[in-house]
């Protein structure tokens, strides 16, 4: 039984009370690969409302053809305002248009990755959450998934055996002509990852954001992230010292996750555990203050180191704490309003987005930004 469908006006007029499936993930929009215009989907309207009264869970999908971080935010803020409450998230169809002449068929795989981030990261603050679609041969040539593991993860592949590449994704969506009840002619079908009809769900990765190591140490490094992988995101794992886990109010802690995301996004942002205000742990936190804390508009090269960095991201969420490390850091997060919760050490189950985990003794401190 087909559980997951999305539509657009291609499927003309569909009669709700009749689909089977228990949830929908609606075209809101495009963008012209020619002309550049944003176009409402002109089916949206009547299938999220339909879909909605007939108690349907419901995302949405946008298929960009944006060149520029700034047409990219413009994107997801169309979307955002036509969104109203959603069960999914808000995903970004990115793919070449059918005639291969499209205005952003031929952005480089890193130019095309940044406006994808620029529409997730928009999202995101608009407080949606954000994913990207799109076929497993695009995945693997024309996206960098290491810079978008951390949001949703929906990929295409027609076919009995599930995708082998991204890594890790959410919901697959292994067939385009699928026939249900409601719907005139052919309809695309997705599940959750790990689950065929009938099968049950495996659960996705609880993901962690962090300052890990520098290029060739912890002192003395060079300002910007040299490796690329200086800020990282990565499974959740057991820490030999344990972890200590602490909560703010969901609010506070979406923008704490959003800001670690940022973070690991820059590659102007590096790893040092240098005191210094000019070349050190320090200078993240300096260079951000004039953009709000929002670590992803530095443009400069900087510096961080594990606990540096958090509280850079929890200044984003509007809370100024003063400085610290990892040893004093549960001190003054409980200072300052936050409540320690406890989770399974083992698998991170307990976790939610933007919880901060310390460890048990002077060590190391990261963000979940995935759970």
């Amino acid at each position: 039984m087909v559980d997951i469908i999305d539509v657009s006006k291609y499927q003309g007029l569909i009669t709700w009370s009749k689909v089977t499936a228990s949830t929908a993930i609606i075209r809101v929009g495009y963008r012209s690969g020619k002309t550049g215009q944003i176009c409402l989907d002109s089916m949206f309207e009547r299938n999220i409302s339909e879909a909605r009264k007939c108690g349907k869970k419901v995302g949405i999908y946008f298929w960009s053809q944006a060149l520029t971080i700034d047409e990219a935010r413009a994107e997801a803020d169309f979307c955002c305002d036509h969104a109203g409450k959603l069960d999914l998230p808000i995903y970004l169809d990115s793919e070449g248009s059918s005639d291969h002449k499209g205005r952003a068929d031929r952005l480089t795989k890193d130019a095309r990755t940044v406006t994808v981030v620029a529409f997730c990261t928009r999202v995101m603050e608009r407080g949606y959450k954000a994913g990207v679609y799109s076929g497993q041969s695009w995945w693997k040539t024309c996206l960098d998934y290491d810079k978008l593991k951390a949001y949703s993860i929906w990929v295409a592949r027609y076919n009995t055996q599930k995708p082998s590449y991204p890594p890790r994704y959410d919901y697959w969506q292994y067939s385009s002509s699928e026939i249900m009840d409601g719907i005139t002619g052919r309809v695309d079908a997705s599940v959750r990852y790990g689950e065929m009809p009938g099968g049950k769900p495996t659960p996705k990765d609880i993901l962690i954001g962090q300052a890990s190591m520098g290029e060739t140490g912890i002192k003395g490094q060079i300002a910007g992230n040299q490796t690329g992988k200086e800020l990282n995101t990565k499974k959740y794992y057991k820490h030999p010292k344990g972890w200590r886990v602490f909560r703010t109010t969901p609010e506070r802690a979406h923008k704490i996750a959003f800001a670690m995301l940022n973070a690991v996004n820059n590659a102007c942002i590096g790893y040092d555990q240098n005191l210094g205000k000019t070349d050190g742990r320090y200078t993240l936190y300096i260079a951000s203050q004039k953009y709000g804390f929002d670590p992803g508009k530095v443009k400069i090269d900087v510096e961080c180191d594990c606990s540096s960095l958090v509280r850079v991201c929890v200044a984003y969420s509007g809370i100024i704490l003063p400085d610290f490390n990892t040893a004093s850091e549960p001190a003054v997060l409980l200072q300052h309003g936050f409540k320690e919760v406890q989770i399974d050490q083992t698998t991170g189950a307990g976790l939610m987005v933007g919880d901060i985990l310390v460890t048990n003794g002077k060590g190391h401190s990261c963000v979940c930004v995935q759970a």
